[in-house]
C-alpha cells in the first residue's frame, strides 16, 4: 500500500477499533453481542481491524506488506457492516420502534441505545468502506472467491438463528417468525429471512467491483 492511503486505512481502523470497543464495554451481558447480527458483524469487524492494525504498522516499520489474506478479511468485515446498516436501517430499525422486535433498551449500561445504535449501525460501517474503497486499495484481491466467503459469517448465522427458533431454544431476538402467543405474518417473515441474505451477496459484489475499479 502507498504510505498514505496505509496511514489512513490504519487511523480510520483504530477509530473503528476505539467506537466498537467502548461500545461493547457497555453491553450488560456480553453474549448479546453474539445473538444480535448486527452486534456480531461488529465484532467480527473488531477482531479484524485488530489484525489489520498489526500488519499496517508492520509495513510501515518496513517488515513486510499487508498480505492478501488480510485484504479479504477487511473485505469479509466491510461486508459485514455495509450489510449491518442497511438491515438495520431497512428492516431492523421499523421493527423497533413497533414493538414488533426486541429493542436494544435494556442491553447497554451507561450507553442510550439510540447512540449505540448511531455507533455500531452507521458511523461504523461508514468508516468501514471508506477505509476499504479508498485507503486499503494498494492490496488487490486477486480471488474472486472472496465474495463467497464473506457471505460465510452471515449465512452461518441465519442457519443456527432458525434452527434455534424452530427448535424453540431462545427467545427469537428479532421476531422474524411466529410464536406460539400471537398470531404474525408467516409471510413477512419468510420474506425477510430471503431479504436479508440476498441483500448481503448483492452488497458483496457491490464493493468488490468498485475495489477493482
Amino acid at each position: 500500500m502507498k504510505v498514505f492511503g496505509l496511514i489512513m486505512a490504519l487511523i480510520l481502523n483504530l477509530l473503528l477499533i476505539f467506537i466498537e470497543g467502548a461500545t461493547f464495554l457497555k453491553v450488560k451481558n456480553k453474549r448479546n453481542i453474539l445473538k444480535f447480527y448486527t452486534f456480531l458483524q461488529n465484532f467480527i469487524a473488531l477482531a479484524i481491524s485488530i489484525l489489520f492494525c498489526g500488519f499496517a504498522i508492520r509495513e510501515l516499520l518496513g517488515y513486510g506488506n499487508v498480505p492478501e489474506l488480510m485484504k479479504g478479511l477487511r473485505y469479509t468485515a466491510t461486508c459485514g457492516l455495509a450489510a449491518t446498516m442497511f438491515v438495520f436501517a431497512i428492516f431492523l430499525a421499523p421493527r423497533f420502534k413497533s414493538g414488533k422486535s426486541n429493542s436494544h433498551t435494556d442491553l447497554f449500561g451507561g450507553l442510550e441505545p439510540k447512540k449505540a445504535n448511531l455507533l455500531l449501525h452507521y458511523i461504523c460501517p461508514i468508516i468501514s468502506i471508506v477505509s476499504f474503497l479508498l485507503f486499503e486499495r494498494g492490496t488487490v484481491l486477486t480471488d474472486s472467491e472472496w465474495t463467497g466467503y464473506a457471505a460465510i459469517p452471515s449465512c452461518t448465522y441465519w442457519v443456527i438463528y432458525i434452527f434455534l427458533t424452530i427448535a424453540h431454544l431462545w427467545k427469537e431476538p428479532y421476531g422474524l417468525t411466529a410464536s406460539r402467543t400471537e398470531k404474525k405474518n408467516h409471510l413477512v417473515g419468510i420474506l425477510l429471512l430471503i431479504a436479508i441474505p440476498t441483500l448481503f451477496i448483492l452488497l458483496s459484489y457491490v464493493l468488490y467491483w468498485l475495489n477493482q475499479i
